[in-house]
């Protein structure tokens, strides 16, 4: 149960449905790190359920910024423990990753939308080999433009 069942859910597009949760921006919950939930609104329930009968155990935590607007890019949770209590469920959630909220599809019972996973962009460290290779590549090919422009001059 996990991230890869979640994914084996998606589309042609890469895009998958997923129930979400709602939490002020200081609440979101970082890459590797848990957080304890105890759910009990029928709602939450049944977000819960869904999660581990359709989406691997993942949960997307929805993230309202200080203005009310939602942000595009919030966390994949992961339950990663869970027992029923004598009033709801204690769930143990885990951050695995982050989701780009590609739309939101329903309100009831709980807030469901079609996200895609996102990773950041690779930033390659000026001391590598790889950017080294890359300024060798730049370097040629303003050279070539340049003869391409030397040529374009004397005709």
């Amino acid at each position: 149960m996990g991230q890869a069942e979640w994914r084996d859910t998606f589309d042609p597009y890469g895009q998958g449905r997923l129930g979400c949760m709602p939490f002020p921006i200081e609440d979101m919950i970082l890459p590797g790190e848990t957080k304890k939930l105890h759910l009990y609104e029928a709602r939450f329930l049944a977000l819960f359920e869904e999660a581990l009968k359709l989406h691997g155990g993942c949960v997307g935590s929805l993230l309202f910024l200080e203005t009310g607007e939602l942000a595009q890019i919030s966390p994949l949770l992961q339950i990663e423990e869970w027992r029923r209590l004598d009033v709801g469920v204690f769930v143990l959630v885990k951050s695995v990753g982050r989701v780009k909220i590609e739309a939101i599809t329903g309100m009831d019972p709980y807030i469901s939308v079609i996200a895609t996973d996102y990773q950041d962009q690779r930033i390659v460290p000026a001391h590598s080999d790889e950017q080294a290779n890359n300024d060798a590549v730049v370097d040629d090919i303003l050279k070539l433009h340049g003869e391409c422009v030397s040529v374009c001059a004397v005709t």
